[in-house]
């Protein structure tokens, strides 16, 4: 369970880390 919490923080920190440039 937590490895799967973990893999979706990861992704998370990635899609903000990719949104930000095209919000800017």
């Amino acid at each position: 369970m937590i490895k799967w919490i973990i893999i979706l923080l990861i992704i998370a920190a990635a899609a903000s880390l990719l949104g930000m440039p095209a919000l800017a």
